[in-house]
């Protein structure tokens, strides 16, 4: 479980990265080592873009090759969608960063 402010960004890229930095606290944990992995968005986009190759912008190419050379930890990677009323955590962790977010362009 984990929440950082990452600015203005549209909602699924926000996911995107997200998944991204699960998968890279997981890769770091040598215990996960040469386990199954199971990630979970409510970003249906997000979920698409990680199981189909093929719909992925070319834009975020960096953070798919970085997740394609993190996928060598463990034995598989399982991407799935959970609805956000599922996930009363999740949800209440990116609502904090959110605010985070918007707390700091008050400042600014």
């Amino acid at each position: 479980m984990f929440s950082v402010p990452v600015g203005i960004l549209d909602s699924n890229i926000a996911e995107l990265r997200a998944i991204v930095k699960a998968i890279d606290l997981s890769a770091s944990n040598c215990h996960l080592h040469h386990q199954h992995l199971i990630i979970e968005s409510d970003s249906v986009n997000a979920i698409r873009w990680m199981n189909n190759p093929l719909s992925r912008h070319w834009k975020h190419h960096n953070l798919f090759s970085y997740v394609n050379r993190l996928k060598a930890y463990f034995v598989s990677i399982t991407f799935s969608h959970i609805f956000r009323e599922s996930n009363c955590m999740a949800d209440g962790l990116a609502k904090q960063g959110v605010r985070r977010s918007s707390e700091f362009v008050a400042w600014l």
